[in-house]
């Protein structure tokens, strides 16, 4: 009785957990004329020879238009000097550039140094900084919400 509880209840990892393969029924003479040939299954994903999605245009961002052009001296004929002409527009070519700005902003305070011997007057003045949202800030107040 242990044994088959054991066999039953027993710890095993699952993948040792197979089911008995059910043997398959013997084919009829019926059953024969009436089989219908199955493919055998497609890989799954993109298959070759099916044609892929493209690029996407991007037509509600703005735009901004950059024109490359030639310097005069590179648009002449290397032999008689004669300027080539322009042919046609010119050749697009799209970009999506995104832009993060960061800009590393040194602020430098001059300091002036007293050149007479008055007593109760500082001996050196420094020119104040930016105002900072709190003590040794790295980014400027307009950078923090609600300060």
């Amino acid at each position: 009785m242990r044994e088959l509880q054991t066999e039953l209840y027993g710890r095993r990892p699952e993948w040792s957990e197979r089911l008995p393969e059910s043997p398959e029924p013997e084919p009829t003479k019926e059953a024969e004329t009436s089989v219908v040939p199955t493919a055998p299954r497609r890989p799954r994903g993109l298959q070759p020879g099916t044609p892929g999605h493209g690029r996407q245009r991007h037509p509600a961002w703005p735009e901004e238009i950059v024109d490359h052009e030639l310097p005069e001296a590179a648009h002449r004929c290397p032999r008689c000097g004669a300027l080539y002409r322009e042919f046609g527009d010119a050749a697009p070519a799209e970009e999506l550039d995104w832009q993060v700005r960061v800009v590393r902003r040194v602020h430098r305070r001059h300091r002036y140094a007293k050149t007479c011997y008055c007593d109760p007057v500082p001996a050196l003045l420094t020119a104040p900084g930016p105002a900072r949202p709190f003590r040794r800030a790295a980014f400027p107040r307009d950078f923090w919400p609600n300060s």
